[in-house]
């Protein structure tokens, strides 16, 4: 082989090795993050739509909406594919073996938050009622008082005069 032919066969298989290495890091660039599939098998409990998400502490992870309660859940890469890391139940870590009463815990403490948003809104409504009951009646002119009472009796309709013969 001349030394013209080893460069040019040298430069081909550099530039083969640079087209595998930039296929392999694009493929592995789009295994970064869970696809929406992958969420729902990672998710401990039957949720809403579970989507890629970052968890409390910035690691890939997937999240999901039920009744109200948010639950979050850590991505961990096993080989070629996604495992079930550290769950958390509204921000709060919780281990697996506590989940049902997490849940429960989560979905009480959203239940009386709303139950007392309700309560503070009907009870401001009964205050604006009130006040525009009271500004209504502030508003009203008061009826004034009778007219005063003449000083004479009021006289009969007047008969005509008597006639004189």
């Amino acid at each position: 082989m001349s030394g013209e032919h080893r460069i040019r066969h040298r430069a081909r298989r550099i530039s083969a090795i640079a087209w595998i290495a930039l296929a392999l890091l694009a493929g592995s660039h789009a295994a970064c993050t869970p696809s929406a599939e992958d969420c729902h098998d990672l998710m401990p409990v039957e949720a809403g739509p579970a989507v890629p998400a970052h968890t409390p502490p910035g690691t890939r992870g997937c999240k999901a909406v039920q009744e109200g309660v948010t639950i979050q859940v850590e991505a961990v890469r096993r080989n070629l594919r996604w495992e079930r890391g550290r769950v958390w139940v509204d921000g709060i870590e919780t281990p697996e073996n506590d989940l049902p009463s997490a849940l429960a815990a989560a979905r009480a403490r959203h239940a009386a938050s709303t139950l007392g948003a309700k309560t503070g809104q009907a009870l401001r409504n009964l205050k604006d009622t009130a006040r525009s009951f009271r500004n209504g009646f502030r508003g009203q002119q008061q009826p004034s008082s009778p007219p005063p009472a003449p000083d004479k009796p009021p006289q009969s309709p007047q008969q005509p005069p008597p006639q004189q013969p």
